[in-house]
């Protein structure tokens, strides 16, 4: 068993004091009640460090380097998560507000035991939760890692009492340093591509651009336009900065989901739209009101309007371009701004032979083959998830390290270390070829790799292939993405402190203990998902390509970088996800039907086959190849989020495929949400009832508004946000909305609300 999600935890909040947790322990409010609790995330982190100190990754007093993202203000969950840290005996690098990949930049920098960040990402701010990082290159939580940590929790859930102990771990705050390492790893032109030897923003035109920077009220408020300015960009304008804790409210990337193009009608009343919330996106209004103010600017040429939009923790990133021509708004997802980026990489940057681009199930179907036939690169495709572009990532720096050795060793006529690093090869092998879902796996081939090298090479041997190690092209990978906005391309790293962390290395080595750590050098390869970065990545990419187009051929580029295919997804919210899970009674029969479903539907045509996922069995994944082909055109899956109360249908593939792939979502869509929804979610309830009275009021002939959807949440279901259920309730394509905060507009019901609640 275990109680994370795809990045950790996730959760609804609520203090030790309320209601909703009374008479419950902290565990038991986190599963039954689905609540983090102050208490919970005190078992948490205690839990966390016991763990460690069990693998002998952490010693007593050893630091964890702790940050957080603004949903928190009065420290209610931050404090608890941090005393639970010293009070296992392990000290506090306190990092405080900073974006997630800070932290693994920072724990790396200073040669930390590991790194944790406490956020719920694009989740609204009634959520938080945790992100882990381990040591070894800032490498996330793999699926038996979670279930270990479980274990533990449940152990010291009834075994330990908290609150009776002492903190004994020390806590400092490094919030200033490694605030700064992050700004200086950003204007590091290796990692920002911008070209240090000549004015790059003046060749590149970034002074042309009128740019608006949404950093969701999270972790990039103001820093990222500070460095938005420092690059050269012409006139920044910023929104959704405030520090109050309204995380992802009025903007971020999570409402810019799914779709590609925004007009006026979609925003504005009376201008044939009514069923969109980016009538309060603030971004979004914020680039129609420039348009207008510099239309004639725009339709010349003279200036382009773009906006980076971001979450609460900084580590996702979506782009709006306004087209003059379409008086609309292009929306670039994690998909086109990544190929962006890889085309610039090819085309502009000594990269390895066929590099390997890494994408999720949920990108576009079209995109790896595209990159494949026009990029000339290898794509390869994971489960959802980060970690697992981040396992790729470093499996590929690993290999990059083993072929300079092999060729170091051949070159030195170095047989026996030949001999020796041939078993390692065999583990790599193993590694690629079946992705663990134990860490343990990636540091015991780490840890066996730095031995021989340690072993066979002087230390100035060993410096120079580090170096050579961060050159272009050194390791075959070029980059990762989720088509959620997450992007991952390799960065250059200084490791500061370079004492401290020589002294751990150097006392693990000693003790022959798998810590992850290597000697450090001063300037390494680092991966983390970086929406700052992937900002300025794309930018460069795509300003260059504007040099050789006018404004109108570089907007038809931008709308679609690559021969987009079809994507859709449905959800089912507050669902028994319990039940959806491998090899349960519920799993088996939908898995059945739906391979049956697709057998009917497409047999005649493809080849219809189930797919297991080893770093995700819960996900069923039907894929769909041409009779006598093994590349999979389109695919149909379903999983249970990892981040969010909710199951959803994945459909994937080609245009001509649309509608037969739309009609199977569908029903799969109506098989969850007549099934699994939970009995136990208030907010399972409060949809219901909702969508009785707004069946009754639509009987009568009345309108039923946002402000009546509040008073009668407020008098049965005080504990569920309004904000949120309606949010849900639309992205379930229950409700059409025009606002969800304005009292008097109405809300509307959708053929497919009529449906369920008959």
């Amino acid at each position: 068993m275990r109680i994370q999600g795809t990045d950790g935890i996730r959760r609804p909040t609520a203090l030790d004091s309320s209601a909703r947790v009374r008479g419950l322990g902290p565990l038991q409010a986190f599963l039954q009640a689905g609540l983090i609790t102050p208490r919970f995330m005190e078992l948490y982190a205690y839990s966390f460090v016991t763990d460690l100190l069990g693998l002998k990754r952490l010693e007593p007093g050893d630091p964890v380097v702790v940050g957080w993202d603004p949903r928190d203000p009065d420290g209610d969950f931050i404090e608890p998560f941090i005393l639970g840290i010293r009070k296992a005996g392990a000290a506090v690098f306190s990092v405080g507000v900073v974006p997630t990949p800070a932290v693994p930049a920072y724990l790396l920098h200073v040669g930390a035991a590991a790194g944790a960040m406490i956020t719920a990402s694009h989740n609204l701010k009634d959520q938080n939760g945790v992100k882990l990082f381990w040591a070894n290159q800032g490498l996330k939580y793999l699926p038996s890692d979670d279930e270990r940590l479980t274990a533990v929790i449940f152990e010291l859930a009834d075994s330990v009492d908290l609150q009776g102990l002492d903190p004994t771990g020390a806590l400092e705050d490094h919030n200033h340093a490694a605030s700064a390492l992050f700004e200086e790893f950003m204007l590091d032109p290796a990692n920002s591509w911008l070209d240090p030897t000549q004015d790059a923003a003046a060749r590149l035109n970034l002074d042309r651009i009128e740019l608006v920077v949404d950093a969701a009220n999270g972790c990039l408020s103001k820093f990222a336009g500070k460095l938005f300015r420092k690059w050269g960009f012409g006139t920044v304008h910023e929104v959704n900065t405030s520090d109050a804790g309204h995380v992802n409210e009025g903007g971020g990337v999570a409402a810019l989901e799914g779709t590609e193009i925004i007009t006026r009608g979609d925003v504005f009343a009376g201008e044939g739209g009514g069923s969109s919330p980016f009538s309060e996106h603030k971004a979004v209004l914020e680039m129609f009101r420039l348009a207008d103010e510099l239309r004639d600017d725009l339709v010349a040429g003279d200036r382009l309007l773009v906006a980076t939009v971001f979450d609460a923790d900084g580590d996702r990133f979506f782009r709006l371009d306004y087209a003059p021509h379409q008086d609309g708004l292009i929306v670039s997802s994690g998909d086109e701004t990544a190929f962006l980026q890889a085309k610039y990489l090819v085309e502009r940057r000594a990269v390895a032979n066929r590099p390997r681009m890494v994408h999720t199930v949920e990108s576009d179907i079209n995109v790896g083959a595209f990159a494949d036939k026009s990029l000339s690169v290898s794509p390869g495709m994971t489960a959802v998830g980060d970690k697992w572009v981040l396992y790729e990532a470093f499996s590929s720096l690993l290999e990059g390290r083993m072929t300079l050795l092999k060729k170091h060793f051949a070159e030195g006529g170095q047989e026996d270390a030949a001999k020796e690093l041939e078993t390692a090869w065999k583990g790599l092998e193993a590694l690629r070829s079946h992705r663990s879902s134990d860490s343990q796996v990636y540091f015991d081939l780490q840890c066996q790799v730095d031995w021989i090298q340690q072993k066979h090479c002087r230390p100035d041997e060993i410096a120079a292939l580090e170096k050579d190690l961060v050159k272009p092209g050194a390791i075959p990978y070029l980059m990762g993405f989720e088509e959620t906005g997450h992007s991952i391309t390799p960065g250059i790293l200084e490791t500061a402190n370079r004492q401290f962390a020589a002294r751990r290395t150097n006392r693990q080595f000693a003790a022959r203990r798998i810590s992850g750590l290597r000697p450090p050098t001063a300037r390494g390869l680092f991966f983390a998902g970086n929406g700052l970065k992937a900002a300025i990545n794309t930018f460069v990419a795509t300003q260059t390509m504007l040099q050789s187009m006018d404004v109108r051929a570089f907007h038809h580029m931008m709308a679609a970088p690559f021969m987009r295919g079809f994507k859709r997804t449905f959800y089912a919210y507050y669902t028994r996800k319990e039940e959806f899970a491998f090899g349960k009674e519920y799993w088996r029969q939908f898995a059945d039907w739906l391979e049956r479903e697709c057998l009917a539907r497409f047999a005649s045509d493809f080849d219809v086959k189930r797919v297991e996922f080893a770093e995700d069995k819960d996900m069923i994944f039907i894929s769909l190849a041409p009779h006598g082909g093994s590349r999979t055109v389109a695919s149909i899956f379903v999983r249970n989020s990892g981040t969010e109360e909710k199951t959803g249908v994945n459909v994937r593939g080609t245009k001509e495929l649309a509608e037969l792939l739309d009609t199977v979502g569908d029903l799969a869509r109506r098989r969850l949400q007549r099934s699994v929804k939970s009995s136990s979610s208030d907010y399972a309830a409060a949809e219901t009832m909702l969508l009785a009275e707004m069946m009754q009021q639509e009987a009568r002939g009345a309108v039923f508004a946002v402000g009546d959807a509040t008073q009668r949440l407020a008098g049965k279901y005080p504990n569920v946000v309004p904000e949120r259920l309606l949010l849900e309730m639309f992205k379930q394509d229950f409700i059409s909305i025009e606002s969800i905060t304005e009292l008097n507009a109405p809300l509307r019901l959708t053929p497919l609300a009529r449906w369920y609640v008959g």
